[in-house]
Formats: structure tokens, C-alpha cells, sequence
């Protein structure tokens, strides 16, 4: 379990978990626009997030328009690829 600032580079979250997070077809960059992605909105403060890849991202904190901070705990113990 670790917070990151929601403008850290998904590639980055990538490599240090050893799991691909994002399909190359896909236009994110940020772990912000990831959870934006899943969710298809901006989630309020305290709501979570499952990612396929084993992961959950726990808003820390929002406004209505952005994703500033997130708690992400890692769920499964293997690599996995995004579906």
C-alpha cells in the first residue's frame, strides 16, 4: 500500500509493479486519467477504484474537476495484463 500523487506517469506505476496497466490503444498518462478512464467520471474523496490488474486506487483527494491524490493497494500477488 503507497500514495501517489495522481499526476505520476502510469508508465512509471508500471515498471515499479512489474504489471501493464494500460492497453497500448489507450490515450492515458497519468494514474489521474487511468481512474478517470475506469470510472468514466471524476471520483469523489473516499471512493475506490478496482483495476483488472489486481490493484485498487482509493481517491485520497478531488475536486470536481480532477484527481489530486491516490492510495493504491495492490490486490493480486502476480503480474497481470489489463483486459
Amino acid at each position: 500500500v503507497f500514495e501517489a500523487d495522481a499526476r505520476l506517469d502510469v508508465e512509471e506505476l508500471e515498471a515499479r509493479l512489474d504489471r501493464v496497466l494500460v492497453d497500448d490503444d489507450e490515450d492515458v498518462d497519468t494514474l489521474g486519467g487511468l481512474v478517470f478512464a475506469l470510472t468514466g467520471r471524476v471520483p469523489a474523496a473516499g471512493e475506490t477504484v478496482e483495476h483488472p490488474a489486481g490493484l485498487v486506487f482509493e481517491v485520497l483527494d478531488a475536486d470536481p474537476r480532477r484527481i489530486k491524490r491516490l492510495r493504491i493497494r495492490v490486490t493480486a500477488p502476480e503480474a497481470t495484463t489489463a483486459a
